[in-house]
């Protein structure tokens, strides 16, 4: 089974932008995957997926911060680790987001990139989940090339969408 999303851990450095107080729905535990869809070629809702048919969430903590991550599973009781995924660390009313910048500098090309991810829980305690995936190659110089420049370009939204994951689950 391939892992539903990267980067868990990367994200655990923005625990300093954080409040680290997970006080939004319980989402904890295994929930049933109702629909799933992946598009690696844009920003529109991609072909349907059957992996994976259930997800776990767990509430991990990291030097005070705590923080929401899912695992795939192949059966209600059957999950592989959860060490990768968003890092759900912001509530939102009725969720949790996530968000994360990146730089990559090699030779002359300068990559910036960035991951926003929502978990929202409906009136219905259905869970909707949607990650995207944002970047870019540049020709800024390495001085230039920052994660606060991909912060900065992610915030303002001028950082190129590259590819959407959504799910849908149900409490099981």
């Amino acid at each position: 089974m391939r892992p539903v999303f990267a980067f868990a851990f990367v994200t655990l450095a923005l625990g300093a932008c954080t409040t680290g107080d997970l006080d939004g729905p319980d989402v904890v535990g295994v929930w049933r995957v109702t629909a799933h869809t992946k598009n690696t070629q844009g920003c529109t809702v991609g072909p349907a997926l059957t992996d994976p048919p259930f997800i776990k969430f767990t509430k991990e903590n990291l030097a005070g911060l705590e923080y929401l991550v899912y695992a795939p599973c192949s059966d209600a009781t059957t999950c592989e680790s959860s060490d990768f995924g968003p890092a759900f660390t912001e509530p939102n009313g009725n969720g949790y987001t996530f968000t994360n910048a990146s730089k990559l500098f090699t030779g002359s090309t300068c990559t910036l990139g960035g991951e926003r991810s929502s978990l929202t829980v409906g009136a219905d305690g259905a869970m909707a989940i949607e990650h995207r995936n944002f970047g870019i190659d540049t020709e800024l110089t390495e001085a230039q090339c920052t994660v606060e420049e991909a912060r900065s370009r992610l915030q303002a939204e001028s950082l190129p969408c590259r590819d959407l994951e959504t799910l849908a689950a149900v409490r099981n």
